[in-house]
């Protein structure tokens, strides 16, 4: 590995230039110089040490907001799921997303487990059905307080 990649990793994960700099045994300058001359190309130093450095939460709302976008062109030409490429990118994008943040597994069994009551109620006492519909997402806002409160997540 080159020494600016060296350096470049070594910023990532948390290391300080004059830290770089002693470790590589070069000068302060030329680790700047590096940073400098990988600003705003794919190699940006900052932009990686964020992304390394964010949160499962936040990449799974990053990850989550590109399945929307993938869902909403879906929306608007359902045709793309005649590609089953598209309709496998969105089969393996939740898959992962289940994987990074355990809490959407939570809350997805649990929103699933209110439509399957709310199902039920219509079918046998259409009057409860009707009242409950305005708790539902009171009870959706008490089930992710508790999933975070309470230290399941």
């Amino acid at each position: 590995m080159r020494n600016c990649e060296q350096a470049r990793d070594l910023y990532i994960k948390g290391s300080s230039i004059s830290g770089i700099a002693s470790e590589l045994d070069v000068s302060l300058q030329t680790v700047y110089s590096w940073r400098k001359s990988d600003e705003g190309t794919e190699k940006d130093w900052d932009k990686a040490k964020r992304v390394y450095l964010m949160s499962p939460v936040e990449l799974s709302g990053i990850f989550m907001d590109s399945v929307k976008k993938m869902i909403l062109e879906i929306s608007e030409d359902p045709m793309k799921l005649a590609d089953p490429k598209y309709a496998d990118a969105i089969t393996k994008c939740i898959a992962a997303m289940k994987k990074i943040d355990p809490m959407y597994n939570y809350m997805g069994a649990s929103l699933d487990l209110m439509r399957v009551i709310d199902q039920y109620l219509k079918k046998t006492d259409t009057e409860l059905a009707k009242r409950m519909q305005s708790h539902w997402p009171g009870i959706k806002e008490e089930m992710e307080r508790f999933a975070t409160r309470d230290g399941l997540f």
